[in-house]
């Protein structure tokens, strides 16, 4: 730090340190804004319903399909949460991995 700029103190020091953990916080931002916009989304907040989401998918299938083919709305909430599960088996995977390497 003698003589170094604030500027090349972070690049060089803060930084390399930080990035595993901005990178567990990441995808588990990522894991929740899913499960927000997919909430939303079926609530009828989120986007317009011609645009393909899995809240507008499973909202519509709720509306048509549940008393005669209540298994299509299956589907799309397995995959919501295959995906949702995917990104946090993904963060605790990283998270583990910066655990070992900083010990």
């Amino acid at each position: 730090a003698l003589g170094c700029t604030p500027l090349r103190i972070m690049l060089r020091h803060i930084l390399p340190n930080a990035i595993s953990t901005l990178v567990v916080i990441a995808t588990l931002d990522i894991a929740s804004a899913i499960r927000t916009e997919a909430g939303l989304s079926f609530l009828g907040l989120g986007v317009p319903p011609p645009t393909p989401s899995w809240g507008n998918i499973l909202s519509s299938l709720q509306q048509y399909h549940v008393l005669v083919s209540y298994w299509w709305m299956f589907l799309p909430g397995l995959a919501l949460a295959v995906v949702f599960l995917g990104y946090f088996s993904v963060a605790d995977a990283l998270e583990k991995h910066v655990q070992s390497a900083s010990s």
